[in-house]
């Protein structure tokens, strides 16, 4: 009898579910990358655009807002408006992720960083 580590059957099931795991995760990176995550700062002067990685790609400043007699910290509203798109994109992303790991039957809290 073959010893498991050396059946050829299963030596080829787990590169099989090797390559359905990769093209998930490539997959899933590709809809990470493309996805757009939109944030606005709290007074609304502020939206700012970035990928699911978090990489920023756009910022839009509200001319009304801006040109209104409120008081508003530009550099503060920016600054808010990118913490809060980088975090939903650090919750989006983390969250596909782990749809790959269970739909592979990987534990929710596998580390691909290996």
């Amino acid at each position: 009898m073959i010893p498991d580590k050396f059946n050829p059957m299963k030596i080829a099931e787990l590169a099989k579910a090797g390559k359905e795991l990769k093209n998930e995760l490539l997959l899933a990176n590709k809809e990470i990358e493309e996805m757009v995550i939109m944030a606005e700062s709290p007074c609304q002067t502020v939206k700012v655009l970035c990928n699911g990685n978090g990489m920023i790609y756009e910022v839009i400043f509200n001319q009304d807002r801006l040109n209104s007699d409120t008081d508003i910290d530009l550099s503060e509203a920016t600054t808010e408006a990118i913490k809060k798109v980088q975090s939903e994109a650090v919750v989006i992303s983390a969250e596909r992720r782990r749809k790959v790991t269970e739909k592979v039957g990987l534990p929710s809290d596998f580390n691909f960083n290996i």
